[in-house]
């Protein structure tokens, strides 16, 4: 495996919701199969017990190779005892981040209902049932993944571990906490055994006289949200943490709720099905996984907004491959689009806006992300849609009068596009299309990035490049929008194949010649270039 939720953590301190979700999800699915049908209840729901799978095989040969090159550090305490100093996986190769898995059964029991005995699971997520030393059975997994899913969101615990001076745990400190958040006990529960009774009174009233209680509500608590999606959110945490188990939702109904599901406050989302090819099998990963690496960055930054988010992902089978499918945000439409519609150049107020979010977008991508996006292009950057009305009645105009369509066999069927209305609003201009980003300051030379008349210097001549790559391909994109035509023509052979040295010869006829500093960076600039630049 490669990093566990605890190590995220250390890294962005909270999740963001579409992660938080993605996460949820997995781990439901894991405890709905535990539950269910292998009858095991796993007890030991933390940060560090739920990691990410390896998705990129090379991580673990280039830990060897390094280990085999540069030995980590150890001392030898003897000849039986040497202690080594540990060594992190380097990071995936594309962004091919993998899904998180539930680990360590250490804890773990076989059965559906287990007798009181010692305590069992974290302090901070320990259910009620085991606190008082009840019966207890898979739904303690439950109220854990509700305390779980509070620390992923809110980057802190929902019941403080209390202890001690001597640090022994306080378990009526624990209890104080449950009560000033959900309240009350109901009598079935303190029927259940003595134990509460050193607690409550038969009507659930608190006699306990050391701690007192501290009374608080999950909205006062919840800093990150608001409206609606705070609602929704409160309400999942709170089917899951009652005092009843019978009452908890099971892992099973949990998949099923609202706010888990992919569509958010009754909006409508787009799904892209991405192509899968046995000969490039690892093409299906990268777009999916640069968005989850984006979706793990907590940031205030403005430019975030300007990219495009993912909601989820899934996978469908085809013919042949099975093929990611990724959950987003409807958008309206692209430049590519607008300049058709309209047939005339962009005002040059829009034209500013654009740029003005590219490079938002950019900043966002390059200094705190560490991506490049190589794909700077009209059909990359969309609008946003706030008016969610023009998808409503998209589909109320497909109920009544459906589209029309082709069924070619059984396994395929060719539907032909509706356009929907014009919004009365959108929003921003947003950079969409990760399938060819990568993550990184330094990327080594190789294959081609970019599209061909936005190429840089640096990738033309197969060199080192990095983000600036993103810079000369806004600058080509910035003359083509107000100009209405491409900067560098004439770079593609009579076959329309593209040439470099052609390329080379018109950045030279605009720019001048490169300085010696760039010639004597590689080889291959040797061959257009003397090694003064001539």
């Amino acid at each position: 495996m490669h990093m566990s939720l605890a190590d995220m953590l250390e890294r962005h301190r909270a999740f963001d919701l579409p992660l938080l979700k993605m996460t949820l999800r997995r781990l439901l699915r894991a405890l709905d199969f535990l539950h269910t049908e292998a009858q095991v209840t796993h007890l030991d729901m933390t940060v560090s017990n739920i990691m990410i799978s390896i998705e990129d095989e090379t991580m673990l040969q280039r830990c060897a190779e390094a280990e085999l090159h540069d030995p980590t550090p150890r001392k030898v305490v003897d000849d039986t005892l040497t202690i080594y100093t540990s060594a992190s996986l380097p990071d995936p190769k594309q962004g091919k981040y993998g899904v998180p898995v539930l680990c360590d059964f250490g804890q773990a029991r076989i059965g559906e209902s287990h007798k009181t005995g010692p305590l069992i699971q974290p302090h901070e997520s320990r259910a009620p049932e085991v606190i008082f030393e009840l019966p207890w059975g898979p739904s303690v997994d439950i109220w854990s993944v509700g305390c779980l899913a509070w620390a992923l969101f809110e980057g802190k615990h929902l019941f403080q571990d209390v202890r001690t001076c001597s640090g022994h745990w306080k378990p009526y400190a624990h209890v104080a906490q449950i009560v000033g958040l959900i309240g009350a006990p109901p009598f079935q529960f303190i029927q259940k055994s003595k134990t509460p009774h050193e607690c409550f009174d038969a009507n659930g009233t608190w006699i306990h006289d050391n701690p007192r209680i501290p009374f608080t509500t999950l909205e006062d608590l919840e800093m990150r949200l608001d409206g609606s999606e705070q609602k929704k959110f409160l309400r999942f945490i709170r089917s899951m943490l009652t005092w009843l188990p019978n009452e908890r939702k099971t892992a099973k109904e949990l998949l099923e709720d609202p706010w888990l599901q992919a569509l958010i406050n009754k909006t409508y989302n787009a799904l892209k099905i991405l192509t899968a090819s046995p000969e490039f099998p690892d093409i299906k990963q990268q777009e999916p996984s640069v968005y989850q690496h984006l979706s793990a960055i907590r940031s205030e930054h403005p430019g975030k907004n300007n990219t495009r988010a993912l909601l989820d992902t899934f996978t469908v089978k085809g013919p042949q491959m099975e093929h990611q499918c990724l959950v987003q945000q409807p958008m309206f439409m692209t430049i590519w689009h607008y300049e058709r519609l309209y047939g005339q150049p962009l005002k040059v107020s829009w034209i500013k806006d654009i740029l003005r979010s590219l490079l938002r977008a950019l900043d966002f991508l390059h200094t705190e992300a560490q991506v490049i996006h190589t794909d700077i292009k009209t059909d990359n950057i969309m609008k946003s849609l706030e008016d969610q009305s023009v998808l409503n009645q998209f589909a109320e105009e497909e109920n009544h009068e459906p589209t029309s369509r082709k069924i070619v066999d059984q396994n395929l069927t060719i539907y032909k596009s509706r356009q929907i209305q014009w919004p009365r609003r959108t929003g921003n201009w947003v950079l969409c299309d990760f399938g060819s980003a990568v993550i990184g300051k330094v990327q080594e030379a190789g294959t081609y990035c970019q599209p061909d008349a936005y190429r840089a210097p640096e990738v033309v001549s197969k060199m080192q490049w990095g983000p600036k790559i993103d810079i000369w391909n806004l600058g080509c994109l910035a003359w083509e929008l107000v100009e209405r035509k491409v900067l560098f023509r004439g770079i593609r052979l009579d076959d329309k194949t593209y040439h470099p040295y052609l390329h080379v010869a018109r950045m030279v006829a605009l720019l001048g010649e490169p300085p010696e500093q760039f010639v004597a960076r590689n080889q291959h600039t040797l061959e257009c270039f003397w090694e003064d630049g001539m």
